[in-house]
């Protein structure tokens, strides 16, 4: 009949009960027939009520991949497996924006995207009639009819896809706007690119067990961990209240021993002081299952997912031998990202020349920032800084393509309600026709973000939404990313004004003679020594996002 808004969920049903039957192959046979259905859903330009509702939030979908990593791993087809799931995270932000109201400067590329609509629209409608014909009893249907709108309906696919190919041959960046649905990648071909001292880990917290699965230069293989996300979030919402109320001592950070401290392997959780624990619950659950895969790497990239996506894991740790609690910011350097393709995408020969726009203090709330950028402009005399009032939202959206880094020393405001509508805090400029609030509808029709090798977020909450199971949390840092720039470093909570002013001048001093992701390491160790700022309060909300270059 051509039902898809709940053919979907009929498909998940049967691979539940051949997977409970143990009939795997079954099982994985419906369950990427129901995926492959969802993403028709999701191609549709309007897809109704029922298609609004189902993607309101992804908890409805996100069973169904959680299903297929459980059975495909218990086929022994990890690789497959975790395509899967960066399918699910790369498909949910591109459903997310994609549903904005995006305007490019670009008078050209509106009308690209304009046609696009209108060619999907056309397709979408033909479906629709064929769907309407088909609901009607056999002896109602007209064969003629149906015979005629399957043949209108491959020509108008063969004119859609064609002018999608010419128009992303012609516009790459446009490919991310367009209707089609991301495929499963394949790991295989990829994992040759990561570096031989970092290991990739990427979690999918199931209803009942957690799926780690860990990736290296030569392997990838999945752990399965008997914790629920229920109760993995507990752990983190008690974690995060600690860091964020400033509680606690923690030890003092020196990475001098960060060999012995990766490499000592702890079985059990020993410690006793109680706002510790959830750190060390933490780290048992979702870091030491893959310790011996990850002993002998110096860099970690997190791919996370729902609720793991708020915490630092550089915070989560374990009690050493000796009685000291050593954090993973002892042991490594660790970046983010929300698919394997982020990270393993090509960058080419990248300049360690930066050049530098900043655009500081815009609401006057935030004097310590001024300070930041002066040391920035002293760091790099080719920068362009704009002051208070002068940090017009426009000089951002027209910048030139000479700048290669963007820094927003600015607050960030999230709308839990609507994303598209979160903003970064600018200037006014109403000769511009711009109210000072830089939306994530007007970052994306932006032209330069390509160029940029990283923006800076030296603002509040600007790597996080309003905490959910999601699988794919959006936030100003994940609109950057999704538009091309490179790498964003973004902050998880409320930062303190002073100490991350500190903190960003000693990341530019770094980031001269080091990659981004040991710059900002560095200059977080420096600010925890600071005994004024030693709390993970001061230092830990700051990460990297992207390609740790």
């Amino acid at each position: 009949m051509g039902k898809t808004n709940t053919l979907w969920e009929s498909l998940y049903w049967l691979g539940i009960l051949y997977k409970e039957n143990k009939q795997l192959p079954q099982s994985t046979q419906y369950l990427k027939e129901s995926i492959e259905v969802i993403g028709k859903i999701r191609n549709k330009v309007s897809g109704g009520e029922e298609a609004r509702k189902m993607f309101s939030s992804d908890k409805n979908i996100l069973k169904v991949y959680e299903t297929l990593v459980d059975v495909l791993l218990q086929q022994g087809e990890t690789d497959l497996a975790m395509s899967y799931l960066q399918k699910n995270n790369e498909d949910n932000l591109k459903e997310k924006f994609k549903g904005m109201d995006v305007k490019f400067q670009d008078a050209a590329k509106n009308k690209v995207l304009d046609e696009e609509r209108n060619k999907k629209a056309k397709l979408d409608g033909i479906e629709k009639q064929i769907e309407n014909e088909k609901a009607l009893p056999a002896e109602k249907q007209n064969i003629e009819k149906l015979k005629n709108l399957e043949g209108i309906k491959t020509v108008a696919e063969g004119d859609y896809l064609k002018f999608v190919n010419q128009q992303v041959n012609v516009r790459p960046e446009l490919s991310r706007f367009f209707n089609n649905s991301v495929q499963p990648a394949q790991l295989k071909g990829k994992k040759m690119q990561i570096p031989n001292d970092m290991a990739l880990l990427s979690y999918l917290p199931g209803e009942n067990q957690l799926y780690i699965f860990i990736a290296t230069s030569d392997t990838v293989l999945a752990k399965v961990v008997n914790i629920s996300r229920a109760q993995l979030t507990r752990n983190i919402n008690a974690a995060l209240n600690i860091v964020r109320t400033n509680q606690c001592v923690f030890e003092k950070l020196n990475m001098k021993n960060e060999a012995a401290e990766r490499e000592e392997e702890v079985n059990e959780m020993k410690q006793v002081n109680a706002l510790l624990k959830p750190f060390e619950e933490l780290y048992h659950y979702m870091i030491s299952p893959a310790s011996a895969e990850i002993a002998g790497k110096k860099r970690l990239c997190i791919i996370p997912n729902g609720t793991l996506s708020y915490i630092p894991f550089q915070l989560l740790g374990k009690t050493l031998k000796n009685g000291k609690f050593s954090m993973m910011m002892n042991q490594y350097a660790i970046f983010y990202a929300s698919s394997t393709d982020m990270l393993l995408r090509v960058t080419g020969s990248e300049t360690r020349q930066l050049k530098i726009l900043a655009f500081v203090n815009p609401d006057k709330t935030l004097p310590s920032t001024e300070l930041e950028v002066v040391e920035i402009k002293s760091l790099y005399p080719n920068s362009s800084i704009f002051l208070r009032e002068e940090a017009t939202e426009d000089k951002a959206k027209y910048a030139g393509e000479e700048f290669n880094v963007m820094h927003f020393a600015t607050h960030g405001n999230l709308d839990y309600e609507d994303f598209g509508k979160s903003f970064i805090t600018m200037a006014g400029n109403p000769a511009k026709d711009e109210d000072g609030k830089f939306t994530l509808e007007e970052l994306w029709g932006m032209d330069v973000m390509s160029h940029l090798n990283i923006v800076v977020l030296s603002a509040c909450q600007t790597a996080v939404s309003k905490g959910s199971d999601e699988s794919s949390p959006v936030s100003p840092a994940s609109g950057f990313l999704q538009n091309g720039v490179k790498s964003v470093v973004a902050t998880l909570w409320k930062v303190d004004d002073e100490a991350t002013s500190i903190l960003m001048q000693n990341f530019y001093k770094n980031i001269k003679t080091m990659v981004a992701v040991d710059a900002l390491r560095l200059a977080q160790v420096n600010l925890a020594n600071n005994p004024k700022f030693s709390h993970p309060y001061y230092w830990a909300a700051a990460v990297l996002l992207g390609d740790w270059r």
